[in-house]
């Protein structure tokens, strides 16, 4: 899945309350980019253990999608230690909504 290839920003926007963009980083910082201030933007991280790497650079890049969405799926219980800043976010449904759209995409 890749945005503005096969998925487009603002028909997400239109279906979901939460949206959430992987990117590749080892921590968690600002990076200057357009909106990361907001409410309602949080960070959450993932590592991979030596195993996991090895498995995840020797894979296609088809299987590469899975492995990433069943590790950004076992992130998702950081969800659960947002702050009560988030404490309107609905993070079962988010949850939920990650799950589906990983499952409709064949990635999980």
């Amino acid at each position: 899945m890749e945005l503005g290839r096969n998925l487009n920003l603002e028909d997400l926007k239109e279906q979901y309350d939460a949206i959430f963009l992987g990117v590749g980083a080892n921590k968690s910082r600002k990076i200057g980019i357009r909106g990361e201030e907001l409410k309602g933007v949080y960070t959450c991280g993932f590592n991979f253990d030596a195993d996991e790497f090895k498995l995840l650079i020797s894979s296609t890049d088809e299987e590469a999608e899975r492995i990433i969405a069943r590790k950004v799926v076992d992130s998702l219980s950081y969800l659960d230690r947002l702050s009560k800043k988030a404490a309107t976010f609905d993070k079962e449904r988010f949850k939920s909504d990650m799950i589906q759209l990983f499952k409709d995409n064949n990635l999980i």
